[in-house]
């Protein structure tokens, strides 16, 4: 809950850890080109590249543009 994301295949054993500023996502999603998660106070939409693991790519509030919280988040 307050730790990094880890992502784990199917097809090997790898573990992969992705980290950010922000703890205790609300939901996290992931796709072969991205991995993102809605921020715990639902404000922030942070998306990973997944060869950098080290830090978000984007870390954007959409609270001025929408004027309402992130609900949920789809990569398809």
């Amino acid at each position: 809950e307050d730790g990094p994301i880890f992502c784990v295949g199917f097809d090997d054993p790898l573990v992969t850890q992705y980290q950010s500023p922000h703890r205790g996502l609300r939901a996290v999603v992931g796709a072969v080109d991205l991995v993102a998660g809605i921020s715990k106070d639902r404000q922030r939409l942070v998306v990973w590249a997944p060869w950098e693991n080290t830090r978000p790519f984007i870390d954007q509030s959409l609270m001025h543009i929408a004027r309402h919280r992130i609900a949920d988040v789809d990569l398809g």
